[in-house]
């Protein structure tokens, strides 16, 4: 049995157990392509849906499983109008040339809310990404609030850095133990400087943008041997946490395109023929691109020699009760005899001469 959801209107149960926070602004990016494009050239990456609001998009990509939203407010410049639009992102868009650090340009304030208007360059109004962190399918010890951009940031206590992090969600993997991580977006070298610490002393509120650091907390956050307990808990929970009914599994019907989501239908793999002791296309993980996708199960209907309608499965097991003519039942599969076997042979010479 099966029941089939798609990614767009599915509601993971993990991102409503898991939303203690809101999601958080990471950055103003002026990636220079259009949407169409920008698909294309991030492959499985990034997505398009449908989001007319900041809180709409964030919404949508939160419920699609992607790491982050990705809002264009549109603008209307003379007769040329650049429609609003939301792409989503998994984290590695945003360490690639065209979506990286060196794309980010200035927001309007001091917490990321709007951006700086799109530009114009020979007559074509190209889109600002207000990008958000979603925080689905993050437990919820391990998400975070939003602090603000400032002057100056100066993280104390227990304290940790680097300068060579290359997407945001890099800093709060690397924060998770500590209750402030700060990054912040050093240029056109393509990398961030990102600090975790214990205690934070700030300057002056700052427009966000190049060179500003970005503060973040975690109240939850401790550090030692129980934070680890803790955050291997929660993945737990994450990992048992499920879009299908208890007994259900969620099974990859298509694989996320540039232009399209992944989408998985729910199936009971202990007796369903077409995909029997596991999922023939690959287990939906909602962050499904043609490189990572591992096959399971076994198509009942497909084993040779069975007769139509004489295939069940059972457990999660094929079991095969009788067999087409020229072939014969031994320990629960169908063989071919001799006869058979030499009508095949033959067949397949004839078609390697052909």
């Amino acid at each position: 049995m099966k029941v089939s959801f798609f990614i767009a209107a599915a509601l993971s149960l993990i991102q409503a157990a898991s939303a203690a926070n809101a999601p958080v602004f990471v950055g103003c990016y002026a990636p220079g392509l259009l949407e169409g494009l920008l698909t294309s050239t991030l492959g499985g990456l990034v997505g398009t849906v449908v989001g007319t609001t900041q809180a709409s998009c964030n919404t949508a990509c939160g419920n699609a499983n992607f790491e982050y939203a990705m809002f264009n407010v549109g603008i209307t410049i003379g007769i040329i109008t650049l429609l609003p639009s939301c792409v989503c992102a998994q984290s590695g868009a945003l360490g690639t040339t065209t979506l990286g650090e060196g794309k980010i340009v200035s927001a309007q304030d001091s917490t990321g809310v709007s951006c700086i208007p799109p530009g114009v360059t020979l007559g074509v109004i190209y889109p600002i990404y207000n990008i958000q962190r979603t925080q689905a399918a993050v437990a919820t010890a391990d998400q975070v609030a939003l602090s603000g951009c400032f002057s100056t940031v100066t993280l104390s206590g227990t304290t940790t850095s680097t300068s060579s992090i290359t997407n945001p969600e890099a800093c709060f993997t690397k924060c998770l133990d500590w209750k402030y991580a700060t990054f912040t977006p050093v240029g056109a070298s393509g990398t961030y400087s990102c600090t975790c610490g214990t205690v934070a002393t700030t300057g002056a509120s700052a427009t966000c943008g190049v060179n500003v650091p970005i503060l973040y907390n975690n109240a939850l956050a401790v550090t030692g041997a129980m934070s680890r307990r803790r955050r291997q808990a929660a993945a737990i929970a994450a990992r048992n946490a499920k879009n299908c009914p208890a007994s259900y599994s969620e099974c990859l019907v298509n694989a996320a395109t540039p232009t399209t989501l992944a989408s998985f239908e729910c199936i009971d793999t202990q007796t369903e023929l077409e995909s029997c002791g596991g999922c023939v296309n690959g287990v939906y993980t909602g962050q499904d691109t043609a490189s990572n996708i591992t096959s399971s199960g076994v198509d009942c209907t497909a084993i040779p020699g069975v007769s139509f309608g004489s295939v069940s499965c059972v457990r999660g097991q094929c079991v095969v009760s009788r067999c087409r003519r020229g072939y014969h039942l031994i320990d629960g599969t169908c063989e071919a005899d001799d006869a058979t076997l030499k009508i095949q042979d033959g067949s397949s010479y004839f078609k390697r001469l052909l």
